[in-house]
């Protein structure tokens, strides 16, 4: 049974569409006709997919609370310990492609310290801290064969919501502002050396 067979809060959460479709590992689809603009907006949209599950965790740790002998917390455990390894694997390959790739070539027309990069990776840093927070949450709920308490819910609430807003708010940075300047300022043969490059490095 999936998701919307049993749980009453599915209509809240990202659905067992989005749950099927997490797979964690890069799930690459290069086209010969994609430019680098094009493969990056199309990882930002899996990311932006993708971390709704984390909501869908927090809710299903919140009804397991109310109903001990249900299967709901093993669900959320099982959401929560999904979505933190497409972030840590499929995320995790975005920013390193971005920090070693991208971000150098656009600095070489800025420089440093005019570059928005900087802010970019100070954004990426910041995700990685919650994240290592989230992680170890995690590991405790594992570990617990107790009910969690009300305080640990709230937690495990508080660092799903803040690391989704974290991650929508430095997409639509890129997207609506940094990816622009790219294409602005880096020509053709750049963005195809990019290409390459970002394609090169793997997990």
């Amino acid at each position: 049974l999936s998701c919307i067979d049993w749980c009453p809060q599915a209509k809240e959460c990202v659905g067992p569409e989005v749950y099927e479709r997490l797979r964690p590992g890069v799930q690459e689809d290069f086209s010969g006709s994609d430019t680098i603009l094009d493969i990056i907006k199309r990882e930002h949209e899996r990311v932006l997919e993708n971390i709704g599950l984390l909501r869908a965790s927090s809710l299903c740790l919140k009804l397991g609370a109310f109903a001990p002998q249900s299967a709901v917390r093993g669900k959320g455990i099982e959401h929560l310990s999904k979505v933190l390894d497409f972030v840590d694997k499929d995320v995790g390959l975005h920013f390193r492609r971005e920090a070693e790739v991208l971000f150098p070539a656009l600095e070489k027309h800025l420089g440093v310290e005019k570059s928005p990069t900087q802010v970019l990776l100070g954004e990426h840093a910041g995700i990685w801290r919650w994240y290592s927070q989230m992680k170890e949450k995690l590991v405790e709920l594992q570990g617990n064969e107790k009910e969690p308490s009300e305080a640990a819910l709230v937690e495990v609430q508080d660092l799903s919501s803040h690391i989704e807003h974290l991650l929508r708010e430095h997409i639509k940075k890129e997207d609506e502002s940094f990816l622009p300047l790219v294409r602005n300022l880096l020509g053709k043969n750049e963005l195809e050396d990019i290409s390459s490059q970002w394609k090169s490095i793997s997990i």
